[in-house]
C-alpha cells in the first residue's frame, strides 16, 4: 500500500552553480529494529555540482540538529546519497550495513531526530536547513508502513507531492541506494504471460510463456536466464533496449501426476532491482486413464454409518491426489484439498463424509488411510455414478452401480481391465474372522459373508 507525503515543500538553493541541488529522498520512521538506533534520512544530490553537508542541520518541526561526518568528509558528489544515521547506531545496530562504498555516511550532534525521534503514529515533517539556515527541504510523511519499510521518492527530480512517494518495496528499505520504487538504469525484470497453476494433461509435455523486459533507462547487454524445476534449462540473451521485451516459450517434458514448482530467473550485472528478477508458477500434471482405481462404494451405509469410497493405486510409481476430485452423474464434485495426499503404489484411501465417523464402524488395514472429504455429494441408494477426476479435470475412473442394499457396499469387477460391474454383496457387519494378515476386521464387504477389510485387494466376484 502507498503511503504518500503530504504537504510537501521543496526550496532549491543554487551553490555556485545552478544544478546543485540537494533533495530529501528516503525516510525511515518506523524501523523494525530500536526507535533510538535505527531511524534514517537518506539526502541526494541531483545536481551536477558537489555539496558540501557541514553545518546542515536536519530534524521535525521541533527540533532540527547539525550534521556531524562520521569518516571525516561531508561533501556530497553529484547522484550520490548521503546517509543519516541515529547517533547510536554504530555502537548498537548494524541493521544497514554494510551500505554502498559511494555512500556519504553522516550523523546528528543528538541522540535522535528532532525531539524525540520521529513519530509513527501522526504525521510529522521531515526539514532540512543548509549551513546559512536556509530551508532546502521540508517534507510530510503520514503513518501506516510496516515496519522496517521506509517512505521513498519516486522521482528525485519531481516534486514531494503524494503522487511522487511510496512505501519501499525492500523490507528496510534503501539507504544509500537507488529507491526501489524509482526507475533504474540497469533494471531487467521477468513477467509471466501464463497463468498459473499450468493444468498439463496426464502423460502430455507442458509450456509456460514468460517475457524478460528491460525496464531500465539504459540497453541491459547480455544477460542469462535459468529456470529451475523438472527440467532445467538456461538461455543467454541479447541486448535489449529500454522498454523492449524478448518473449520465452518454456517447454517441459511430461511430469507425474501432481503439483511441481518451477523458478525462472534473469541474470544481468549491475541489476538495481533484484526483486523483479525471478517469477515462480506450479504445473499441476493429470494421470493416465486408471492410473487410479474406484475400488469399493459403500452408497447405502448401515444406519449410523458413514458413506465411503475407496480408492487404490495398481500403478507401479506414487500419486499426487491433491486437487482430485470426486463426484456422482451430476456436475457437483467435493476436492480432496490438503496440501499433499500421495498414494503409493498398491496403497488404498478410503474417502468419507467424516473420517472419525467412518473410524467408528471400521478398522483400516495395513497402510490404508481414510481421508475426510469436504462437500461431500450424497450417492443414490437407487443408482448412480462415482466418478473420480484429477486436479486438470481428466476423468481417470469411474464407476457405476445399480439398487443398493443397506449396509452392503459395491466392489468392481476388474477382471478384463475395464469392464465395471457391481461386485457381490456381503454383509457389512457380519460375523467378524481374520484375515490373511492375521488381523480381526470390520469394515468393508468381501467374499463369503464374513467381515469386509478396508484396505485389502478386493475378492469380489461381478454379479453377471
Amino acid at each position: 500500500m502507498t503511503r504518500g507525503l503530504v504537504g510537501a515543500a521543496l526550496i532549491l538553493i543554487l551553490h555556485t552553480h545552478v544544478d546543485a541541488r540537494v533533495v530529501i529522498s528516503e525516510v525511515m520512521f518506523d524501523p523494525e529494529g530500536s526507535e533510538f538506533y535505527d531511524e534514517f534520512v537518506e539526502l541526494q544530490n541531483v545536481g551536477t555540482e558537489p555539496v558540501d553537508l557541514g553545518g546542515w542541520r536536519i530534524g521535525d518541526g521541533d527540533e532540527q540538529d547539525e550534521l556531524v561526518p562520521v569518516d571525516g568528509g561531508s561533501v556530497l558528489a553529484p547522484s550520490a546519497f548521503a546517509l543519516i544515521l541515529d547517533a547510536g547506531y554504530f555502537d548498537h545496530s548494524t541493521a544497514y550495513d554494510p551500505w554502498p562504498a559511494d555512500a556519504l555516511v553522516m550523523t546528528i550532534e543528538d541522540a535522535t531526530f528532532g525531539k524525540g525521534g520521529f513519530a509513527n503514529e501522526h504525521t510529522e515533517a521531515v526539514i532540512l536547513h543548509n549551513a546559512s539556515g536556509v530551508l532546502i527541504g521540508s517534507v510530510t510523511y503520514s503513518p501506516g508502513n510496516a515496519a522496517g519499510y521506509s517512505e521513498e521518492k519516486i522521482d528525485p527530480l519531481g516534486g514531494d507531492g503524494s503522487e511522487n512517494w511510496a512505501d519501499s518495496r525492500w523490507k528496510l528499505g534503501t539507504p544509500g541506494r537507488v529507491n526501489s520504487v524509482s526507475p533504474k538504469n540497469r533494471d531487467l525484470a521477468l513477467e509471466a504471460r501464463t497463468d498459473t497453476p499450468v493444468l498439463v494433461p496426464g502423460g502430455l509435455p507442458g509450456k509456460f510463456t514468460f517475457e524478460v523486459v528491460n525496464r531500465g533507462r539504459l540497453s541491459s547487454g547480455e544477460s542469462e536466464v535459468v529456470v529451475e524445476g523438472s527440467t532445467p534449462w538456461r538461455k543467454s540473451v541479447a541486448t535489449i533496449g529500454p522498454g523492449e521485451s524478448l518473449e520465452i516459450d518454456y517447454v517441459f517434458h511430461a511430469l507425474d501426476a501432481g503439483s511441481h514448482r518451477f523458478e525462472a530467473r534473469v541474470s544481468l550485472k549491475g541489476d538495481e532491482d533484484p526483486l523483479n528478477d525471478a517469477i515462480k508458477w506450479e504445473a499441476v500434471s493429470g494421470a493416465l486413464p486408471q492410473q487410479i482405481l474406484v475400488n469399493e462404494v459403500m452408497a447405502a451405509p448401515a444406519e449410523g454409518g458413514p458413506e465411503w469410497v475407496e480408492l487404490v493405486n495398481p500403478s507401479a510409481g506414487d500419486v499426487d491426489l491433491s486437487g482430485w476430485r470426486l463426484g456422482d452423474s451430476g456436475d457437483k464434485v467435493a476436492v480432496l484439498d490438503a496440501d499433499k495426499i500421495v498414494l503409493s503404489p498398491g496403497g488404498f484411501l478410503i474417502l468419507a463424509k467424516d473420517d472419525s465417523g467412518f473410524l467408528l464402524h471400521h478398522e483400516l488395514a495395513h497402510d490404508a488411510r481414510v481421508y475426510s472429504l469436504s462437500g461431500w455429494r450424497t450417492l443414490n441408494d437407487g443408482g448412480d455414478e462415482v466418478v473420480l477426476r484429477d486436479a486438470t479435470g481428466a476423468v481417470i475412473d469411474r464407476m457405476r452401480y445399480g439398487d443398493t442394499t443397506p449396509g452392503r457396499s459395491l466392489g468392481a469387477d476388474r477382471s478384463d481391465g475395464v469392464e465395471r460391474r457391481p461386485g457381490e454383496l456381503a454383509p457389512q457387519y457380519g460375523p467378524c474372522r481374520r484375515n490373511g494378515r492375521g488381523r480381526e476386521q470390520r469394515g468393508l464387504a468381501s467374499r463369503g459373508g464374513g467381515c469386509g477389510v478396508t484396505g485389502v485387494s478386493q475378492s469380489i466376484q461381478g454379479s453377471g
